[in-house]
């Protein structure tokens, strides 16, 4: 009786144990697994030259994280839970990248066109809902190192799922790149970079013009920790006046917004 006794005990401590690890964090594998298919919705590249190759550069990890494994946090209780990736994020980001222009008919190769770019932002947040916010900037180049068109594109993703469900996590991330990825395809000034025509000089973003594109932003429905991310990227000419502090409040743009443009 007392062995079975004991190990009773052993077993629920055993269990305590583990469920204590799962409450702190959870690792999931990165696959590339969107609800839809990469060609489901072709992004818009009205007059955007297929002909020109392509050659897309490893992506970079640029969040402020003090770790890069950190894709998404658990928020259904008091305590946040950390979810990390296995395995290298910026690897992942772009080897999505490949394929996602690869099926939407861009030649990939090396070629007289680069590509660069750099992941600002990629969480997803589970709070009774699936919510992904994810960000990168990107830089087009020529052979010589020219720029030829530099921007920050946005993607975001939200849908129901279980509890700490990794294949929910894996939608959500690979649905906020490939409509981050999209973004980048349909965008004017890369469209017009792609097919040679001369990029102007890029120009920094007043505050004005930057509360102009939050406003925008918020209208479209984007959610904070999206903005948050471009804000921080953004190149602006000069700090905010504590006039325009004021007039942003009043505006309804959140304070988490106002503390990155002030950080900034």
């Amino acid at each position: 009786m007392r062995h079975r006794a004991e190990s009773v005990v052993i077993g629920a401590l055993l269990v305590l144990v583990g469920c204590s690890r799962f409450a702190t964090e959870k690792r999931i594998a990165l696959r590339f697994t969107p609800k839809e298919n990469v060609t489901a919705n072709i992004p818009a590249s009205e007059g955007l030259s297929a002909s020109r190759v392509l050659e897309v550069l490893p992506l970079t990890d640029a969040r402020t994280l003090s770790d890069r494994s950190l894709v998404g946090e658990n928020r259904e209780h008091s305590t946040a839970v950390p979810i990390r990736a296995t395995s290298s994020v910026e690897e992942f980001a772009t080897v999505a990248l490949k394929r996602c222009l690869s099926e939407w008919g861009v030649r990939l190769g090396s070629g007289d066109l680069l590509l660069r770019g750099e992941i600002t932002n990629l969480l997803v947040t589970e709070d009774q809902t699936y919510s992904t916010a994810a960000s990168m900037r990107f830089r087009l180049e020529d052979r010589a190192g020219t720029m030829l068109w530099e921007g920050i594109v946005m993607g975001e993703a939200h849908q129901w799922g279980g509890s700490f469900k990794e294949e929910n996590y894996n939608e959500e991330i690979s649905d906020a790149l490939k409509r981050t990825y999209a973004n980048l395809v349909s965008n004017a000034g890369f469209q017009k970079a792609w097919m040679g025509q001369r990029a102007t000089a890029f120009q920094p973003l007043s505050p004005s013009d930057l509360e102009a594109k939050i406003l925008e932003m918020m209208k479209a429905g984007i959610g904070t920790e999206v903005i948050v991310g471009y804000v921080k990227n953004a190149k602006v000419s000069g700090p905010l006046s504590a006039e325009q502090i004021v007039e942003w409040k009043k505006a309804g743009i959140p304070d988490a917004v106002l503390q990155a443009a002030v950080s900034h």
